[in-house]
């Protein structure tokens, strides 16, 4: 490709951008790495479902409505400059990556089960200084009058209600007592590592194991955090321990993270 058909295309490119930021006409939308997922690794849902404790990737892209079929995002160049993300009280800034998506992560560990948050995410174009300027951890809005305020250009939100997936594993009887401080528990995440929790103790969080009942069964349960867990589809869980005798006893469940 010659100079001036370089050229040409990125005078193009930006007239395009221009007209777009200027009618107005630019959607975009917001993808979670939680679920559910209709395909890959993104899920567009108005309404999702996480773990507590669990750190969601997001990802904020947008696009021109007049191709609306076209699968590549609309590149932000001379539309928006940066994405402001709104999850609770909490407030992300975050500029475009090579690719023109807006990325922006958030651990949720101050949240109870059955709780719904909406996050929200826009995307703005400056218009001489930004607004807001994060001063000693926390953001300030700029107060000049002479000052215009970032345009607001596109934006999209999802709901995020969170859950709780508890292990339970139920220990026939085996006709010896169980060793439970040999015992552990294996959480397996699809991506190979494998979370090892112990017996619950002062000093750490893990398994609690309780019985026997009537019928001589102990169960042990165990609450994992979302970080222990596959953000969709299952996770496979393996309890090990041994009885008195020596005989080592593996039993396997799945849990169900949707």
């Amino acid at each position: 490709m010659s100079r001036h058909v370089r050229r040409y295309v990125l005078v193009a490119t930006a007239c395009v951008a221009s007209l777009l930021s200027a009618s107005g006409c630019v959607t975009a939308s917001l993808a979670t790495s939680t679920g559910p997922r209709t395909s890959g690794d993104w899920s567009v849902a108005r309404r999702q479902r996480a773990h507590v404790g669990e750190e969601v990737q997001f990802d904020f892209v947008l696009h021109d409505p007049l191709h609306p079929f076209q699968e590549a995002p609309l590149s932000p160049l001379g539309i928006a400059d940066y994405c402001v993300a709104i999850i609770g009280n909490e407030r992300i800034e975050t500029e475009p990556d090579m690719r023109g998506h807006f990325s922006f992560s958030h651990r949720f560990t101050d949240v109870r089960t059955g709780q719904t948050v909406l996050v929200e995410a826009a995307a703005y174009r400056l218009k001489g200084r930004r607004d807001y300027m994060r001063i000693a951890g926390q953001w300030v809005r700029g107060s000049s009058p002479y000052d215009k305020p970032d345009k607001r250009v596109a934006a999209d939100s999802v709901r995020l209600q969170f859950y709780e997936a508890p292990i339970e594993i139920v220990l026939e009887p085996s006709g010896d007592d169980w060793l439970i401080e040999a015992g552990r528990l294996d959480i397996r995440r699809l991506d190979g590592t494998v979370s090892t929790v112990l017996p619950d103790r002062l000093d750490r969080r893990g398994f609690t194991m309780s019985g026997p009942d009537t019928a001589g069964r102990y169960r042990v349960k165990y609450v994992p955090s979302g970080t222990e867990l596959n953000p969709t589809g299952s996770t496979q869980a393996v309890f090990i321990i041994s009885d008195r005798s020596g005989k080592t006893h593996r039993l396997e469940e799945t849990i169900l993270t949707p």
